[in-house]
């Protein structure tokens, strides 16, 4: 399996993962590195025809099992759908979209007439996040305005 995260350091043997979508539980027998990816092997799964059947699936992991991640970064999951307000108090819309874009992330932020908002995700821009609240503060800086 491909890692699109550093979760794949939380799961060990018996850890429990989910497979699919919505996402049926199983059992971690092993895994190991390999080549670059993994080699994730199922408890209920005994040979390849039957491993076969999870190809192209991803893998989730409940939140109990989740790596804690440092103050000040937050998972996407956390992120998206939050309200955006700036630093004045005008609310900007919510965070619709993340894009990665190798250095920085960029939220993306509609606002309910449907205009955009690129924000770089880095902290002259983004001056808060309350996950408790549900939202952003931000100050956008010169130049940058929202769409229409």
């Amino acid at each position: 399996m491909e890692a699109y995260s550093d979760q794949l350091r939380s799961l060990e043997p018996e850890s429990e993962v989910f497979l699919g979508d919505p996402g049926s539980s199983r059992s971690v027998a092993s895994i190991r590195p390999h080549q670059g990816r993994f080699l994730l092997r199922l408890a209920e799964c005994s040979d390849r025809d039957q491993a076969e059947q999870f190809r192209g699936q991803e893998i989730r992991i409940p939140l109990d099992q989740k790596v804690p991640l440092p103050a000040g970064v937050y998972y996407h999951w956390q992120v998206l759908g939050l309200k955006v307000i700036e630093a004045g108090g005008r609310s900007l819309g919510e965070v619709s979209e993340i894009l990665e874009t190798g250095g920085n992330d960029v939220y993306v932020v509609r606002a309910a007439s449907g205009a955009e908002l690129l924000l770089p995700a880095i902290s002259s821009v983004i001056l808060d996040i309350d996950l408790e609240a549900r939202q952003i503060r931000v100050a956008i800086p010169q130049g940058l305005e929202q769409g229409e």
